[in-house]
């Protein structure tokens, strides 16, 4: 991976911590990893650089694809939207924990 790729995946996986989620393009993580096909290295390396960035060995990330790339959230900051309807916005369990 280049320099500039290490910076803008650190880039994103900061807004993670910052905003509570991030989106990544398919086409970036194709380039950025120099892949023709993204494999469980792919996934378990951006985990690693994510839990690297928050100084935690057990930070968790969930990822959703959508039709562009994936969608990067905070597992203690997601619920499932038929929890918040049933429970309300405080109350719904968060998913991963």
């Amino acid at each position: 991976m280049l320099k500039r790729h290490r910076e803008t995946l650190e880039n994103r996986l900061e807004e993670v911590h910052t905003s509570g989620w991030t989106q990544i393009a398919w086409g970036e993580l194709y380039l950025w990893y120099a892949a023709e096909r993204l494999s469980v290295k792919t996934y378990k390396h951006i985990l690693e650089t994510y839990r690297e960035l928050l100084e935690d060995d057990h930070a968790g990330l969930l990822v959703t694809n959508v039709s562009g790339g994936i969608v990067l959230t905070s597992s203690a900051e997601t619920s499932h939207l038929n929890d918040i309807v049933n429970q309300g916005f405080d109350n719904a369990p968060k998913v991963g924990k």
